[in-house]
């Protein structure tokens, strides 16, 4: 699979998934539409982006192993402080619930992309 399509799949695919996730979990509130729609779309926004800075803070370090988890937690620390204080301004009823999967998944998902940007490198 080319990284490019990789990266617009994975993109429909967390919006798919952060959408209904976050939906489901915040059923109770009186805005979980607005919830829902906007995890989906930030998450879908943010699968796009995490791949472009993964690969930038990837190609600014050495390529030495001890660096392979460094670019996935910049990333994903950003990525949490933004996803956070949104829930907070538009009043998500369940903040922790919606993002700690949310997390979760982009740090796995950003440890596999560094780990393809390792093997294309090994390729070239």
């Amino acid at each position: 699979m080319k990284l490019n399509s990789f990266k617009f799949i994975s993109s429909l695919l967390a919006f798919i998934l952060w959408f209904s996730w976050t939906y489901y979990i915040n059923s109770s509130s009186p805005n979980v539409l607005t919830s829902a729609l906007f995890q989906g779309l930030y998450s879908a926004l943010t699968t796009l982006l995490m791949i472009y800075m993964i690969t930038y803070f990837y190609n600014l370090l050495p390529k030495k192993k001890i660096y392979f988890t460094v670019p996935s937690i910049i990333t994903v620390a950003i990525a949490t402080l933004l996803i956070v204080a949104i829930h907070i301004t538009i009043h998500t009823y369940n903040i922790t619930a919606t993002v700690v999967p949310t997390i979760m998944v982009a740090f796995l998902f950003s440890l596999y992309t560094t780990k393809k940007l390792i093997q294309k490198d090994q390729n070239v």
